[in-house]
């Protein structure tokens, strides 16, 4: 698939503290996808991994907080963009004492090997997001109880 170069500016919601990107081209045409499009590259230089979403009249990107605060821009600026559709696999690492847990209850293993890239690293970003050992503890029984059940969230 071909590399896309652009510049865009990025969209804003007023009172809201997020960003988007939609790219200047047919998607659907240039990518071969329809629905959710994983893609990577960099914006002003700074590299990122993502997903393209359609939303109907067109796909966007969300531009999150980290990828702002590395390409070094905010909401209304104008940004350069290389994106390309992104086919390599996508991993979550699992901490190694969740990876034990996970690893010894059969339900909670096959469980988590069917999830999808972002459920998985959704599940890890709460537990590691925990400020308190007891808050960790608590998210790491919710999802090891969500597995079990084959439920993707508590």
């Amino acid at each position: 698939m071909s590399q896309q170069e652009f510049n865009v500016k990025l969209l804003a919601q007023g009172g809201f503290d997020w960003a988007a990107l939609k790219p200047p081209f047919d998607v659907a045409m240039v990518f071969g996808r329809k629905g959710r499009v994983p893609v990577k590259g960099t914006i002003n230089a700074f590299a990122f991994r993502s997903s393209l979403m359609n939303m109907g009249d067109g796909h966007m990107m969300v531009v999150n907080a980290e990828m702002r605060a590395g390409a070094k821009c905010k909401a209304g600026d104008t940004v350069a963009v290389v994106m390309e559709l992104d086919e390599d696999e996508r991993t979550v690492e699992l901490p190694n004492d969740l990876k034990k847990m996970v690893d010894s209850d059969p339900k909670a293993k096959e469980s988590w090997t069917k999830l999808s890239f972002t459920h998985k690293k959704e599940h890890v970003r709460a537990i590691e997001g925990a400020k308190k050992p007891e808050t960790r503890a608590k998210r790491i029984a919710a999802m090891l109880d969500a597995l079990r059940q084959k439920r993707r969230k508590k």
